[in-house]
């Protein structure tokens, strides 16, 4: 009982420190909205199409598919690369990512990767690894155009500054570490001992950066990864339609770099408030109504949920139905 409890005060502090943040962001969020004309967010939500609401909902789900695709460009040679398995396990890695957080949904895409697609332990720690390098890059070049392309406020150029220089900094080191295998085992063997097993391991997993080895395949995941973002931007186009907000790509630019930035930090379930506040805030920098902003983000986020909870939950009923395992093995 006593080795446990420096454990859980860990725990305890780490929920604590979440707890505070959340709480002052509901605090602002909370500040911020008692100045807002409600009955205006109403109205604009009850007069907003709803064929241009589903359609944004579509372009969401359109985003599944490629992410497939683009997980399946990071799997080393001699894995098992089954498209519908992949999607599979990445539609039930979204919906628990929005239902309960980023690492809920980050210890499921390992323990599906694995147990039902039937990859090795270290290729499904690489597969992983490049697509969140990926999902950094596409950020980036998203945050990018739109600090080009629009008069962005100068908090988003300085994180996006930031992200771009956290990301080209990891993505050099996996770079070199795909490429020092032969290295690093030699430096293993004259190393010896504890170290030497470290390295020796290490240098074991850098066999499955493949990917990186292969420059037309990592530039194939990146393409499929900004499409897949290039579909957010075109579904807040649709909700700017929808709520008779000027369709303009340079403000939708905006609001998915403004989105790409707040979800960085894991957030509550859905990000629920985190999103919204992003949009509002790209939308008023734009000269939207802070109304209409409120009711943009409210469906633009209902948009997305739906096509980030329906492929899991539906997925996962189904296989109930049928009598079907999660884990095949």
């Amino acid at each position: 009982m006593t080795r446990n409890q420096p454990g859980r005060a860990g725990r305890w502090r780490v929920r604590a420190v979440w707890l505070t943040v959340w709480a002052v962001a509901g605090a602002g969020l909370f500040w911020a909205a008692s100045g807002i004309a409600w009955s205006e967010v109403r109205a604009a939500l009850r007069g907003a199409s709803l064929s241009w609401i589903l359609l944004a909902t579509l372009l969401n789900f359109c985003g599944l598919p490629f992410w497939a695709l683009a997980f399946r460009q990071f799997i080393p040679s001699g894995e098992p690369r089954s498209l519908p398995r992949i999607a599979g396990v990445l539609a039930l890695t979204m919906a628990a990512i929005q239902s309960l957080s980023v690492f809920a949904g980050g210890a499921m895409a390992a323990w599906l990767l694995v147990r039902r697609a039937g990859m090795s332990t270290g290729a499904m720690i690489s597969v992983i690894t490049l697509e969140q390098v990926s999902t950094g890059v596409a950020k980036s070049v998203i945050v990018g155009v739109a600090v080009l392309a629009t008069p962005a406020p100068a908090v988003l150029r300085a994180a996006g500054a930031t992200l771009l220089t956290a990301v080209g900094l990891g993505l050099a080191a996996l770079v070199w570490a795909a490429h020092s295998g032969e290295a690093l085992r030699g430096i293993a063997a004259r190393a010896g001992g504890g170290p030497g097993r470290m390295i020796a391991h290490f240098a074991e997993w850098t066999s499955h950066l493949e990917t990186l080895r292969r420059p037309a395949r990592f530039a194939a995941g990146i393409g499929f990864t900004l499409v897949r973002r290039s579909m957010e931007v075109l579904a807040a186009m649709c909700i700017q339609q929808a709520t008779g907000i000027p369709v303009s790509p340079g403000a939708a630019l905006l609001v998915i770099a403004a989105l790409a930035i707040a979800t960085i930090i894991p957030g509550p379930p859905g990000n629920l408030g985190i999103y919204e506040a992003a949009v509002v805030a790209a939308y008023s920098w734009s000269g939207t109504g802070a109304e209409i902003a409120v009711a943009a983000a409210l469906l633009q986020h209902v948009a997305y949920l739906i096509a980030s909870l329906v492929p899991g939950y539906g997925l996962f009923a189904w296989w109930r139905i049928r009598g079907e395992p999660i884990a095949l093995r």
